[in-house]
């Protein structure tokens, strides 16, 4: 009996050595496979310069075009914008002149004749 739990302790013990060494084998293979990544990476960089710049300048004349339509529509809209304000403007004045009239009228307290009653008339 001792001898089958001194060789179970040995054989946890060669069993923890072994776990070990697998991990220690996996940490290793885990860091070649970075460093390999990056080397790829760094190598794929160097190697697609030609495809970079060429998305470089897509990229750019993408952004231009846009750029161009974002200017063309904010025109169009403060051009609405300057439209609508000066009809507004002119709307106020009209109503500001109407009501001057009455107020010149009622002051006077006299009829205005009216132009198309008296067309009709004739």
């Amino acid at each position: 009996m001792t001898q089958s739990n001194s060789k179970r302790g040995m054989y946890t013990l060669n069993e923890d050595v072994v776990m070990e060494a697998k991990m220690t084998a996996l940490a290793r293979r885990l860091e070649e496979l970075k460093s390999r990544g990056a080397h790829e990476v760094k190598g794929y960089l160097a190697q697609d310069e030609d495809e970079q710049e060429e998305m470089c300048l897509i990229h750019t004349l993408i952004e231009e075009h846009v750029d161009g339509l974002m200017n063309e529509e904010l025109e169009k809209i403060y051009e609405e914008l300057e439209e609508n304000e000066v009809e507004e403007k002119v709307e106020e004045a009209n109503k500001f002149a109407t009501i001057n009239h009455f107020m010149k009228w009622k002051a006077k307290e006299e009829l205005l004749p009216l132009i198309k009653e008296e067309k009709t008339k004739k």
